[in-house]
């Protein structure tokens, strides 16, 4: 017979496998769990009705029916115009609470990043409503302009448009010199842009030279050509030049511009490590002058090699691991032999260097912890890389997900096997603690279940599979693996003028095409602003795509390095040549496996917790790192030698901020690995990383300015063993881990609460 409804509501029991909170304006994926509470046993076959309430309205609703292990799938619409706020789950007659959120998403942009005290500043706002990328209309904005003491100069409020757009101008009267922030907030959202008031000069003539930097062996011969025009673009005939050179001999110290406005040198690199720089100080005949700064640096190794994952490593199963090995001198593709080994793998491999650069070295792993050695040998010198791997363990109970490939594009289908012992597996999709797709299958009695998973554009960004199965109703375990989605939409804008030179006053007609990714004509909205050149070269405004389009989770976490360094290494073509070089950023970064129990022991996420922030420390500086490096374009990718270049690059084209390499008290982030530590900057704004490359940035203002409660504060806690108790085990770690200065705090982003 049926069960009467008060035998339902005494002995159905309702349990959310999975978050508690759902983005409106998206798909929300629900898997729960029915039980019956007296017999303790699970439900199968039941239909129910699942809808999330709120007030005694239904906000969206479905139906679905439990499977063999109790388990119910259902997705759920959630539409734009619902609120953000607390609601219900309702399962038949139970109900689970759970949370709205509204995450919007804003990019604030102005049109220059340098002005003069008694100039006006556009600045451009967009809106768009996550994960949908669709815009957010009529929603009011806060707008502020700060000067450099923090102190309130304007206030506007404006409205977004249809197209999630909002602009506005502050005119600057007689405004002090200095660093000024412009902050956005909306309903949901909020961003800050920053730019630079001082008084300058136009330059009467740009400065240009090939190449942009000298690299070269000790006592190498480097030609040098530099170009003078002016800002119309004549060219600057009989400068003088003036060629001085820290370390660096330079012929021909003195000379004039050609009639084609170039001068032409020899430089012979100093025999020593240190990177120094060329000065060209060019005078032209009416006495005004201009300098250009050509850095020059030593090569101590031939080539630079870097290490990738290529599969999930597993215990006894095969694995691939990528080579890439490039010129340390002009970052093109090595070529020659390769020699590698591995740890329990009796003979080396030597293996020959495709026209890329690369290599492909397949090994089966023989311990948990495996070690990986490369050597290339060329030129003078012998280069080194090798690569730490902590392979998984098949059969501890926890089902193990390995996907065919860690980075995939929209539109594919993503192969899945999950290894364990025989028995039904679930798997989860999630994206930034957001359940997406709920799969499920059975491991057969060859040790392995295989589901396909279709990848679409609602898909993109960094996934999280997690496979897991039931043991009986109380406890459930499992293993996750992440996988990059890159979207197969692209935006490609051309602007062409009508001609290339304007009198005054004149009506200048620039046509724009927009296309997409297949080259066909596509609608968009256009904004544009006009920028004198020789402001351009006071102060770069580079290109940039817009981040809020970008899905990278906000918290992005340290195991996200290993897999867009690795994963980006996998894909063909241009993203393993140009992304392999950079082989710092994945560091010693471990592979992330997760043991997870979403229905009892809760004590063991403090653990985790706790294990994490000892082991890792890394999430601070590759946080920013990661989040600046996702709203870059593959083809636009750096090619860097080094974290510290990476870092530099992003500054230069304001994809980062200075701010975002401090901590909450504006100290630096400092990032701790197993086997390597280095700082992102110094209590002297020196920069520090594990290759020996060195920079300055604008660490020491901000350290002295610090107000002295937060000094008095740091120095209690470094005293004090009751204060350390009291913040707890991990904030204490965090605070006095290392030996450091008063003014130094280690910062750390591991997020308690990334599995909800």
């Amino acid at each position: 017979r049926a069960p009467t409804v008060e035998e339902l509501v005494g002995a159905t029991n309702v349990t959310l496998l999975g978050s508690t909170r759902a983005y409106v304006g998206s798909a929300w994926s629900v898997r729960v769990l029915v039980t019956d509470t007296k017999r303790k046993t699970a439900i199968p076959g039941r239909e129910l009705r699942v809808a999330i309430e709120r007030g005694g309205t239904d906000l969206a609703s479905t139906a679905a029916r439990t499977d063999a292990l109790g388990t119910l799938d259902a997705r759920l619409h959630l539409g734009n115009e619902i609120a953000a706020g607390p609601a219900t789950l309702r399962v038949g007659l139970a109900s689970v609470p759970i949370q709205l959120q509204r995450h919007d998403r804003m990019h604030a942009v102005s049109d220059r990043t340098l002005y003069r005290p008694t100039d006006t500043v556009h600045v451009r706002l967009l809106l768009r409503h996550y994960p949908s990328g669709r815009p957010t209309r009529g929603d009011a904005v806060a707008v502020e302009l700060r000067d450099p003491k923090r102190a309130v100069v304007a206030r506007r409020t404006l409205t977004s448009s249809e197209h999630g757009i909002a602009a506005t101008a502050f005119a600057l009267e007689r405004a002090a010199a200095g660093n000024y922030t412009i902050t956005a907030k909306a309903s949901h959202a909020a961003t800050t842009a920053r730019f630079r008031v001082q008084a300058f000069e136009l330059p009467r003539f740009l400065l240009g030279c090939s190449p942009d930097q000298l690299v070269g062996r000790p006592g190498e011969r480097v030609p040098v050509a530099l170009q003078v025009r002016y800002v119309d673009g004549a060219p600057v005939k009989g400068a003088r030049v003036r060629v001085t050179g820290g370390g660096q001999r330079t012929e021909g110290q003195s000379g004039s511009t050609d009639e084609a406005g170039r001068f032409r040198t020899v430089c012979t690199l100093a025999a020593d490590d240190a990177e120094r720089s060329v000065r060209f100080v060019v005078t032209d005949q009416d006495g005004c002058s201009e300098t250009l700064e050509l850095p020059c640096r030593c090569l101590t190794a031939e080539h630079r090699v870097s290490l990738a994952l290529l599969d999930v490593p597993i215990l006894g199963r095969p694995l691939r691991v990528g080579v890439t090995a490039r010129r340390t001198r002009d970052g093109r593709p090595a070529s020659g032999k390769i020699t590698l080994r591995a740890t329990g793998v009796a003979r080396e491999c030597s293996l020959d260097l495709d026209g890329r650069g690369t290599a492909t070295f397949p090994f089966t792993p023989t311990s948990a912890q495996t070690r990986v050695d490369a050597t290339v040998t060329g030129g003078s010198g012998v280069s080194n890389a090798s690569l730490d791997i902590t392979c998984r363990v098949v059969g501890n109970g926890a089902p193990v997900v390995v996907p065919d490939a860690l980075v995939t594009r929209a539109g594919r289908t993503l192969g899945i096997d999950v290894l364990g012992t025989e028995g039904p597996v679930l798997l989860d999709v999630y994206r930034d603690g957001m359940p997406l797709r709920m799969l499920s299958g059975r491991i057969a009695a060859s040790g392995s279940a295989r589901l396909s998973l279709a990848v679409d554009e609602t898909l993109a960004g960094f996934l999280t599979l997690r496979a897991y199965r039931l043991d009986g109703i109380e406890r459930i375990s499992g293993t996750a693996q992440n996988v990059l989605v890159l979207r197969d939409r692209e935006l490609k804008v051309t602007a062409r003028p009508e001609r290339q030179s304007y009198r005054p006053g004149e009506i200048a007609r620039v046509a724009v095409s927009v296309r997409d990714a297949a080259g066909a004509p596509t609608a968009g909205v256009l904004g544009y602003w006009a920028v004198d050149r020789g402001l351009l070269a006071q102060s770069p405004w580079e290109r940039s795509s817009e981040p809020v389009f970008d899905l990278t989770p906000e918290r992005a976490r340290p195991h996200h390095l290993e897999l867009l360094h690795s994963g980006l290494a996998a894909t063909a073509g241009d993203a393993l040549a140009v992304f392999g070089v950079a082989p710092t950023l994945a560091g010693a970064a471990q592979e992330f496996s997760l043991r997870f129990d979403w229905l009892a022991n809760r004590r063991r996420w403090a653990a985790q917790r706790a294990r994490g922030l000892a082991a890792a420390r890394i999430a601070a500086l590759r946080q920013a790192v990661i989040r600046a490096l996702s709203a870059v374009p593959l083809r636009e990718f750096p090619l860097t030698q080094s974290l510290h270049h990476t870092v530099r690059w992003l500054l230069e084209r304001q994809r980062l901020q200075v701010s975002d390499l401090m901590g909450p008290w504006g100290r630096p982030l400092e990032v701790w690995s197993r086997n390597r530590a280095w700082r992102c900057a110094g209590p002297d704004g020196v920069v520090d990383t594990p290759d020996d490359e060195w920079g300055d940035w604008m660490g020491k203002p901000v350290l002295e300015g610090l107000p002295e409660r937060t000094k008095k504060f740091l120095r209690f806690v470094r005293r004090e063993r009751a204060a350390r108790k009291a913040l707890g085990r991990d904030e204490a770690e965090v605070l006095v881990a290392e030996e450091v200065d008063e003014e130094e705090v280690v910062e750390s982003a591991f997020d308690s609460n990334q599995w909800n």
